[in-house]
């Protein structure tokens, strides 16, 4: 993992999931397929993007994928970001042959698969990414982060896949495995908080709140501080209702 105390100051790294898409609607397994965004899932960005608007945020990374591109646009636009960049290292893990079917499409359509990924996750779908590889492409987008952060971006937003961003995360504890994972909503938020300022944080303490719910807008908060390499991830979902 990137050692974040070799940098100076404070910055926060954003991780979000794309809102939304019309496949997500129909239950339908992406990966690398492309999907717009749904009419829900565009107002799920604009809404990411005004909680951005005060963060001051100084690059958008997204994914190539129509899906998350769309929804980084639309955060850059409401938060006041001239800087989308693409980045290819971004894009979901590659679903195999479960790609442009449902979870029980492809039951039906590939039993053994199924049985297989009960027992062992994506390892046990045939043509889905190995997690040595994911692994190794989350490493990079952090040290990539780590590069920005040392040229003055110090605030960014990394637009992805719910199934890519459980590595972005796995990695910075140096775990190699698919299970546990993390929940995650459309347009959840993942919130990395550097501060080399203080010396005091504790290692390995974790608490969770949840917030109250104001209309539509539910909010579950979870925090881990660890000393070691200088970060604070804080979880956010923001959404239609309170994640499940």
């Amino acid at each position: 993992m990137v050692n974040f105390r070799q940098l100076k100051g404070t910055g926060n790294f954003y991780f979000v999931r794309h809102g939304q898409s019309i496949a997500n609607t129909k239950k339908v397994i992406q990966g690398h397929l492309n999907s717009k965004l749904s009419e829900l899932g565009e107002k799920q960005a604009v809404q990411t993007g005004r909680w951005f608007k005060d963060k001051n945020i100084h690059t958008v990374l997204t994914s190539p994928l129509d899906r998350a591109r769309r929804t980084a646009e639309l955060i850059a636009g409401e938060a006041g970001c001239s800087t989308v960049e693409v980045l290819p290292n971004l894009i979901e893990f590659n679903t195999g042959v479960f790609s442009g079917f449902s979870l029980e499409e492809a039951r039906e359509k590939y039993p053994e698969d199924y049985r297989n990924f009960y027992l062992y996750s994506w390892e046990g779908v045939r043509g889905a990414e190995n997690p040595r590889k994911i692994y190794n492409r989350a490493l990079k987008h952090w040290q990539y982060l780590f590069k920005l952060f040392s040229t003055g971006s110090t605030n960014t937003v990394s637009v992805s896949h719910a199934g890519f961003i459980q590595w972005l995360i796995k990695t910075t504890f140096g775990h190699r495995e698919w299970l546990p994972l993390f929940p995650m909503t459309n347009c959840g938020l993942f919130h990395f908080a550097l501060d080399n300022s203080v010396a005091s944080l504790r290692m390995d303490k974790a608490e969770k709140r949840v917030s109250e719910t104001t209309g539509s807008l539910a909010k579950e908060e979870t925090e881990i501080y660890t000393y070691k390499y200088g970060w604070k991830l804080i979880n956010y979902h923001v959404g239609e209702s309170a994640p499940t």
